[in-house]
C-alpha cells in the first residue's frame, strides 16, 4: 500500500480561505478552495507547507498590514475546514439547517496558532462532541478579536440539549480557554 493512501480519515476536507466576510452580497465569490485531504498524510502535507496552519501569517496586524496571496490585493479574514462538498456558508444546502457555535478570544499572536491547531485536530481526529455532525471549523480574524467558530448539522435552537454537551466537551479539548463568550447560533434566520 501506498504511503499516500494510508491512515484515511474518516471523511473528506476541503480546506478554505475568505476574504471580504462583511460584503455577504459576494460572500461565496469571496471565498476559494485551496486544498483537499482525505488521509493523515495528505493533512499533513498541506499542514506542513501552506500558511493556513498558522493564521497569524495570513491575518492583518500591526506589523502586517496586507498579503497579497494570486495577484489579490486584499487579506484573508477567515480560513475554513469543511467536509468536503460543503461551502463555509450559511446558503449551503446542510448549513442552512445547521447552527455555528463560537467563542471569540482577544487578538493573541501565540494564542491562536495553538487554539487552530487543536481545533482542526478535533475536527479531522472526529473528537468533538457528536463530531458526526460537525460539518467544519472557521477562525475569523476581527482586528482585536479572533473569533472560532465550530459548524454543525443541526439546528441548536431545536436540539438545545446538545448545546451545553458540546461545550463542555470543548472546554476539555482546551482547558484553558475561557469560554464565557460562548454563543449558539442557529442558521435558519440567516438565510
Amino acid at each position: 500500500m501506498e504511503a499516500s493512501s494510508k491512515y484515511p480519515l474518516q471523511r473528506s476536507w476541503t480546506l478554505w480561505e475568505m476574504w471580504d466576510t462583511r460584503n455577504t452580497a459576494n460572500f461565496l465569490e469571496n471565498m476559494k478552495g485551496v486544498g483537499k485531504f482525505d488521509t493523515v498524510w495528505s493533512f499533513w502535507q498541506h499542514w506542513s507547507n501552506l500558511p493556513h496552519a498558522d493564521p497569524t501569517f495570513l491575518f492583518v496586524d500591526e506589523s502586517n498590514m496586507q498579503k497579497n496571496f494570486e495577484g489579490m490585493s486584499q487579506s484573508i479574514e477567515a480560513i475554513g475546514i469543511f467536509e468536503r462538498g460543503i461551502i463555509p456558508a450559511w446558503e449551503d444546502e446542510v448549513n442552512k439547517l445547521g447552527s455555528d457555535y463560537s467563542f471569540k478570544r482577544p487578538y493573541n499572536h501565540d494564542e491562536i496558532k495553538n487554539i487552530w491547531t487543536r481545533l482542526a485536530f478535533a475536527l479531522i481526529g472526529e473528537t468533538f462532541y457528536l463530531s458526526e455532525q460537525v460539518t467544519g471549523i472557521r477562525i475569523v480574524d476581527r482586528g482585536k478579536s479572533t473569533k472560532y467558530e465550530i459548524w454543525v448539522r443541526y439546528d441548536c435552537k431545536v436540539v438545545a440539549e446538545n448545546n451545553a454537551a458540546f461545550k463542555a466537551r470543548l472546554q476539555e479539548l482546551l482547558p484553558e480557554i475561557d469560554l464565557s463568550d460562548w454563543a449558539e447560533s442557529s442558521h435558519q434566520n440567516r438565510v
